[in-house]
């Protein structure tokens, strides 16, 4: 296999092809030409994949069974949870002390099932400064917070029970 070289500028001037690897617009922009055809399905370059159409083609395969798309005969993804929104949710709030008298404000009332409580969690503790954990269904958020959370949670759109 040859090595890519750069044009230089002799072969600009004459009429010998350069030396390329791979999509050669530029010689084709050159000489005039048309780029090379897409394969069919393709719109424009950058929906191919990288050696697409070439010995080092990879097609995309299933995650779950390993094969090739084409072949596959898994079944569908299950389609996405419903999530609920927050007005019709009421979230309960509470402060524990845990081991060595730390607190830990804590979050109950709200399903798994139906929430993103990672997404929640995350945005919670951005707003608090603090570290935090999702305990199956409590969000646990290190320090007292209780305010400061019932303010968020109101705000965004939950109810708050104490």
């Amino acid at each position: 296999m040859e090595k890519p070289v750069a044009i230089s500028p002799t072969l600009l001037k004459t009429n010998q092809p350069s030396i390329c690897n791979g999509w050669d617009g530029c010689r084709a922009l050159e000489f005039g030409r048309q780029s090379p055809k897409l394969p069919q399905g393709t719109e424009s370059h950058a929906d191919m994949r990288l050696f697409e159409g070439t010995a080092w083609d990879r097609p995309p395969t299933c995650e779950v069974c390993g094969k090739p798309q084409s072949e596959c005969s898994c079944p569908p993804a299950p389609p996405p949870l419903r999530l609920v929104p927050p007005d019709q949710q009421t979230a309960q709030l509470g402060v524990e002390k845990r081991k060595k008298g730390k607190l830990v404000t804590v979050v109950r009332g709200l399903s798994a099932e139906s929430n993103d409580l990672t997404a929640l969690l995350s945005r919670l503790k951005n707003s608090c400064g603090a570290g935090g954990a999702v305990d199956g269904d409590c969000l646990e958020i290190q320090g007292d917070h209780l305010d400061r959370l019932r303010k968020l949670l109101v705000e965004i759109g939950y109810k708050v029970a104490r």
